[in-house]
This record gives structure tokens, C-alpha cells and sequence, in this order.
């Protein structure tokens, strides 16, 4: 979101969780403008999968505008 819906500058983290494999499925759930919002909007791609010994999510989002993003990341059947 932007300094001036939130009130403070945007950060961007990483966010590390502790899995047995990287055998992963990735699916894209909803992009939208407001929390908890339902569709994908048209934004710059995700990308997931493997890299090294990690399973990496990418969110590139260079556009305007701050946007939320829902996706599910499940083990390979």
C-alpha cells in the first residue's frame, strides 16, 4: 500500500516457513485493490517454484497502486 493509505512508507520482507520438501504446487488466488477482495486483477506475473534448496514466490508488482495477494502453496500430489 502507499505512504498515504498507510500512513508509513512500504517495506517489502521476506517471509521464511519451515517445509520438508520444495516438491510445491503454487496457485494464484486473488489480486485486488482492497483486503480479502475476490479476482485476479492484471498485474506484473508471480512466479514460484524451486530455486537451490528453496521454494521462492516472487511478487514483482511494479505498478501503481498497493494490491494484496492471496495464493495457496500446497505439496505436489
Amino acid at each position: 500500500m502507499p505512504k498515504s493509505e498507510l500512513g508509513h512508507e512500504d517495506e517489502t520482507a521476506s517471509y521464511s516457513i519451515a517445509m520438508k520438501t520444495i516438491e510445491l504446487e503454487f496457485e494464484l488466488l486473488a489480486v485486488t485493490a482492497e483486503r480479502g477482495g475476490v479476482g485476479i486483477e492484471k498485474r506484473s506475473p508471480v512466479t514460484a517454484g524451486p530455486e537451490e534448496r528453496h521454494f521462492v514466490v516472487r511478487i514483482p508488482d511494479p505498478e501503481g497502486g498497493g494490491r494484496w495477494y492471496k495464493f495457496a502453496i500446497r505439496k505436489k500430489k
